[in-house]
């Protein structure tokens, strides 16, 4: 290590910072420092070690990449074949050819013995182990454009086994993202925001396709298929015995407001949380129970007017129109589902027929009362 490396210490690293970034244990850590492979300094009067930032960051690059592959870490063959080829680039090219070649030699020999214990591959290794699912030449170009951690020394590119067994696994055990959704009967963006969140084990590829961990998706599966259908509603039924808009209630779904189970058309909601919905349910209005328990709709939700919709057709004021929603007026019934805020939904049918029997214009509060009554005496919408 350089004097200057050694009079700066932003350049080292200390035990801890680099077991963290190496994904390694103490245990593992000193037969590497012991040896040389892992760069460290003991200051003069120093207790602990402390460690080549360079060359650590070098190594966590690599091992940060290989765990995104479904490598688990704590890769000893890969730091070893990150330490072999810093050696092999360490020879000065001033000296002569024939000790450059020994000194090549060497480290190939060493490398040849690492794939003898089998501890190490090369590309060509593992192309073959992926022949049946991905084409030689592509597994070549992903090490030549870095997808895969390879470690090039001299003209050959080795890899850990470890790290190429997990690859393997990923390309020929995990299921690709489109293949899953069609399985489940879901949206690709689904299972996507699923894996983003970590509550679906997947992986990106080198090929960048996100690949669903098979055990996490059967499981899933399993869960959809013994569901009972005694015990849950599909988001139709649900928004039919709740009367609710059923874009609404699958809005309250997507951001988490109300509980569901499954994906897509396979998405069912248990029956204690519709139990639950239709507690919590604010109340309706007395003028909208009346007209609901007198006007037949033919088991359909009435076609309904927001706040905004029907103070514009009466053309009268919001205030106005909070005042004689109080007075019972107009009927009305409060959103079922909404987490935050109430929202008034008065019904269309009886909005028409105000504004029918005003002949247009601002309908005012002594026509409104005068409606009101008619509708009570025939019992029927105009």
């Amino acid at each position: 290590m350089s004097k200057s490396q050694q009079q700066n210490r932003t350049l080292l690293y200390t035990a801890a910072q680099t077991r963290a970034l190496l994904y390694i244990e103490s245990a593992q850590m000193i037969p590497l420092r012991d040896s040389g492979i892992l760069p460290s300094y003991l200051p003069p009067r120093g207790r602990y070690y402390l460690y080549d930032a360079l060359q650590v960051d070098y190594i966590a690059s690599k091992i940060r990449l290989a765990r995104r592959h479904g490598s688990p870490g704590r890769d000893v063959a890969l730091i070893e074949l990150c330490y072999l080829q810093r050696v092999y680039e360490s020879c000065p090219p001033d000296k002569p050819k024939s000790a450059r070649e020994r000194h090549a030699a060497s480290v190939n020999s060493r490398c040849r013995t690492m794939v003898a214990d089998g501890r190490v591959m090369t590309v060509a290794m593992l192309a073959d182990q992926l022949s049946g699912s991905v084409d030689r030449r592509t597994v070549e170009r992903w090490a030549s454009d870095g997808k895969i951690v390879v470690i090039k020394i001299g003209r050959v590119q080795y890899l850990s086994v470890q790290y190429g067994n997990a690859l393997v696994r990923l390309m020929t055990e995990y299921i690709p993202l489109p293949r899953a959704a069609e399985k489940l009967g879901c949206a690709r963006s689904t299972l996507g925001v699923r894996v983003r969140q970590g509550r679906l084990a997947g992986l990106r590829g080198p090929d960048g396709i996100v690949r669903i961990n098979p055990v996490s998706l059967d499981r899933l599966h399993k869960a959809w298929e013994t569901d009972e259908p005694e015990g849950s509603l599909t988001v139709e039924a649900a928004a039919a015995a709740l009367n609710v808009n059923i874009g609404a209630l699958r809005m309250r779904i997507c951001v988490g407001a109300v509980e569901s189970v499954g994906f897509g058309s396979a998405r069912r909601i248990p029956l204690e949380v519709i139990e639950k919905l239709k507690v919590k349910r604010t109340g309706l209005n007395p003028g909208f129970q009346w007209l609901d328990a007198n006007i037949a709709f033919s088991d359909r939700r009435p076609t309904t007017f927001t706040a905004r919709q029907t103070f514009r057709r009466l053309s009268i004021s919001p205030s106005t129109l909070t005042v004689w929603s109080q007075l019972d007026l107009l009927p009305y019934y409060v959103s079922s589902i909404e987490a935050k805020q109430d929202y008034r939904i008065f019904v269309a049918q009886y909005i028409q027929g105000l504004v029918r029997f005003v002949g247009g214009g601002r309908v005012s509060k002594q026509q409104a009362t005068e409606y009101r009554q008619r509708c009570a005496e025939a019992q029927i919408i105009v």
